[in-house]
């Protein structure tokens, strides 16, 4: 009995393993894809990324306008976030792509290369954030969770597939470019510890969401 639920939950976190690998092989797929469709909140987030880039100190965020039909009006956490997401990346951005622009010229400017930039952004943010997130949770739910740690079977897996596999996610991020798996990986967070009665991670991730 003992060695049969072992071996089970060893198969369910292999089975969860290889799946997170597969779909994160298909995001990083989808965020190469040189695909020219996207929406105007491209624009937004390429502008909001150029404001990160531009100004070290969040003293300037607020005020720059020289795109004014996209002038920051997020909270100082996600540009936070934002600026640790471009300080990584700049490297890799194409000439002018992270440039601070009018409206008019981030149009006329945006191309092929930048929105290919723009989608390995959020690839980057669901393989280094999103997955690990999701399977932190989960990992806390199965040692502390009253209800997961007994579950076996379909019932262990389809929740873990589910999140790992949020097709409606990957395809809103990557034609909106909004970052809503770093929201989402908060969101599970905060069910994760709330589930195991853990208060104040609960509060702390909460509190990171709202």
């Amino acid at each position: 009995s003992a060695v049969q639920s072992t071996t089970t939950t060893t198969t369910t976190e292999e089975s969860a393993r290889s799946f997170a690998a597969c779909v994160m092989y298909l995001s990083l797929a989808i965020g190469l894809v040189r695909h020219r469709y996207y929406s105007t909140d491209l624009l937004v987030h390429r502008n909001w990324m150029s404001i990160a880039h531009a100004y070290p100190r969040p003293g300037n965020w607020y005020w720059e306008e020289t795109d004014s039909y996209n002038t920051l009006d997020y909270p100082p956490l996600f540009q936070y976030a934002t600026k640790a997401l471009t300080a990584v990346t700049h490297k890799y951005a194409p000439d002018g792509c992270l440039d601070l622009k009018s409206y008019e010229s981030a149009r006329a400017d945006t191309d092929g290369d930048c929105v290919a930039f723009m989608r390995l952004t959020v690839t980057a943010l669901d393989v280094l954030v999103y997955f690990p997130t999701v399977l932190y949770a989960f990992k806390v739910l199965r040692e502390r969770g009253e209800a997961f740690s007994s579950a076996t079977g379909a019932a262990a897996k389809a929740p873990l597939l589910l999140l790992l596999c949020n097709v409606p996610l990957f395809i809103l991020d990557h034609v909106h470019f909004q970052y809503n798996s770093v929201v989402l990986s908060l969101l599970v967070l905060t069910a994760a510890f709330a589930e195991t009665r853990q208060y104040l991670k609960t509060a702390v991730a909460y509190s990171l969401l709202i």
